[in-house]
């Protein structure tokens, strides 16, 4: 019965540790016309208090937009035909751990940071198809043109 108790305790943690792994990083503040998420393999369409996770892939329609609200209060607003990636953000600002890192794919995309931004500059970057931008300013308004 012990080995029962300190299996399911194992377990127990296990869960807990992978929950705090994908914790969310985020969420949608507002949606216009046509967005969906990419969470892994599932679509989803956002509504306007879901969560973002990292590597979540965001995109809107020709009639589409959605704001973004992060963790440390860095908002992004995401145009019309427009895709991005958030595949790195660190927020632990007791550990001096911060870092943030984007793809915008196509489309536009305004920028207001947060407090990474504000904190560590350095460790903000946002890539598009053909370039990666340091950001050491606070807000930047970046039009991406698809990729032919």
């Amino acid at each position: 019965m012990r080995w029962l108790f300190a299996l399911s305790l194992i377990f127990g943690l296990s869960a807990t540790a992978q929950a705090s792994d994908t914790a969310p990083i985020g969420i949608v503040k507002e949606v216009i016309g046509t967005a969906t998420i990419l969470q892994g393999d599932r679509k989803v369409t956002p509504q306007v208090g879901a969560d973002i996770f990292l590597n979540d892939d965001v995109s809107t329609g020709a009639d589409g937009g959605i704001g973004i609200s992060l963790n440390d209060s860095t908002t992004l607003s995401l145009g019309e035909n427009s895709r991005l990636r958030i595949d790195r953000f660190v927020y632990e600002p007791q550990a001096n751990k911060l870092g943030f890192g984007m793809e915008v794919m196509q489309g536009t995309l305004s920028y207001l940071s947060g407090k990474i931004g504000a904190i560590a500059p350095e460790q903000v970057s946002v890539a598009t198809p053909s370039m990666t931008i340091g950001i050491r300013g606070t807000t930047f308004l970046l039009k991406v043109k698809p990729v032919q």
